[in-house]
């Protein structure tokens, strides 16, 4: 059985959803003329179920808008706990250090072959040993491998 600690907590999200969504409606439904004054007025003092049309249009409205309220009340809240315990990690490096582009190694320099050197016999006449070391390539920390 789940805990019922929180029904207080969304219980009162609700309420205050609601509210907050009433006031978003009566806003747009004043911007967009709706919903006025004389309108209300003639919504009371009229006969007939032709008077209720125009609220019955502002229902949805009035529907998405506390659920969308009480949507970002609860999982804003839910985030907000989650951000406060669990900061996002932060590494040595600067933001500025991190986007600037990477700049190649140069090359080392090739060895100036001395034709007067007494050469080995069976050596290679390559200047360069195949063992040389070759620069080393670093990966991108910013691409998943």
């Amino acid at each position: 059985m789940p805990s019922q600690a929180g029904l207080p907590i969304r219980i009162l999200a609700w309420v205050v959803a609601f509210v907050f969504g009433a006031l978003f409606v009566r806003w747009f439904a004043k911007i967009t003329g709706l919903l006025t004054g004389d309108s209300l007025l003639d919504m009371m003092t009229s006969t007939g179920w032709g008077r209720y049309v125009r609220v019955f249009l502002l229902l949805p409205v009035l529907a998405l808008a506390t659920a969308t309220f009480v949507t970002l009340f609860v999982e804003g809240s839910r985030w907000w706990i989650r951000m406060r315990n669990n900061p996002p990690v932060r590494t040595g490096m600067p933001e500025d250090a991190r986007k600037a582009p990477v700049v190649a190694t140069p090359a080392p320099a090739a060895r100036s072959v001395n034709p007067a050197a007494p050469t080995a016999v069976g050596a290679e006449s390559d200047p360069t040993p195949s063992d040389a070391q070759r620069p080393r390539r670093i990966p991108r920390r910013d691409t998943i491998a």
